[in-house]
């Protein structure tokens, strides 16, 4: 892996990283590999499908999968060799790669900028942030848990919750046959889609079904090639996930960072929003003062896209829908 890291801002990294063909390769394969053993097609035993067939009716989709995954392990990499800490989610651009050749792209992140105050001796402000309640330690537990969720594939038809993998067999929009739309490289989950007609139409299939959904999209939806349209979607639908949520049991407290015991994590949790809090009040109460104080007034502070972010940053294309 190659790695070009610029700083056009002191609260922003830009890498520019290149995975080789090698690795690319490999990964491919693997995935390729996976897929094989346990798809399962019409004519053929789970897991006896022939790699050829597979590879020409679905390697473009596993390769973009293939893809998400290794920008996503590479910039993890990439920060921990270099010692970032992201803040927020990062920006993919400048994407390149096709199979048979080296992946490369550039991600922005966010991290927290380095700051030198002077003078805050004499600062007469006080802070009082708000005090930090059980909900909000829970809802954080909940973005926890929700975070080491698990998808297994199941043999029935689909409901609210489940992921569902799908193909796009026909894309028409507007009364014009559309040829140039992907496939969602991600399973989609019913529920948390953002265009209700799809999770609506999802609903209560099965693998191999083929699905047809019409789509009025709203004037604001965020392709303009689609806003304020009519879409009709055959759509096959590939598989059904079942969401398995984890409990808090020990491998749960492991994985969230070793914690003995649920009390523990929750604690852990407090003392972060605590500071977080304490630390969004100081920059208000720095914002309202900013005129008047000559502390602030001498004190530059970058204005970041995200702050206070608790979450580690994760990389990921959204799927359509």
């Amino acid at each position: 892996m190659k790695v070009t890291i610029s700083a056009p801002e002191s609260w922003k990294r830009l890498m520019e990283i290149e995975v080789p063909k090698e690795e690319a390769d490999a990964a491919y394969k693997e995935k390729l590999t996976s897929y094989t053993k346990k798809l399962a097609l019409p004519g053929f035993r789970p897991g006896k499908v022939p790699p050829a067939l597979v590879k020409s009716r679905f390697g473009s989709s596993i390769f973009a999968e293939t893809v998400e995954d290794l920008i996503q392990t590479n910039f993890e990499k990439a920060c921990k060799d270099n010692n970032i800490v992201p803040i927020a989610k990062g920006g993919i651009s400048s994407l390149t790669g096709e199979e048979g050749t080296a992946v490369s792209f550039t991600i922005e992140a966010e991290v927290e900028p380095e700051i030198e105050i002077k003078g805050y001796e004499k600062l007469k402000i006080k802070a009082a942030p708000k005090k930090i309640t059980d909900k909000e330690v829970q809802t954080v537990l909940e973005d926890l848990q929700e975070r080491f969720t698990e998808f297994k594939d199941v043999e029935r038809a689909s409901k609210k919750g489940d992921a569902v993998s799908i193909s796009y067999e026909k894309v028409v929009v507007d009364g014009v046959e559309r040829t140039d739309m992907n496939s969602p490289t991600t399973p989609v989950e019913i529920g948390k889609g953002q265009i209700k007609e799809f999770d609506k139409g999802l609903t209560g299939h099965s693998a191999n079904d083929i699905v047809e959904i019409s789509v009025s999209f709203p004037k604001d939806f965020g392709s303009e090639q689609l806003a304020g349209k009519q879409g009709v979607f055959t759509i096959k639908v590939l598989k059904v996930s079942e969401k398995i949520v984890p409990e808090f049991d020990e491998e749960f407290l492991k994985k969230t960072g070793n914690f003995k015991t649920l009390d523990e994590l929750k604690e852990n949790i407090f003392k972060v929003l605590e500071r977080q809090e304490q630390e969004r009040h100081v920059h208000h109460r720095r914002h309202i003062e900013v005129e008047t104080d000559p502390l602030a007034r001498a004190t530059a502070f970058p204005a970041l896209a995200c702050v206070g972010c608790i979450d580690h940053a994760h990389v990921s294309v959204p799927p359509f829908p």
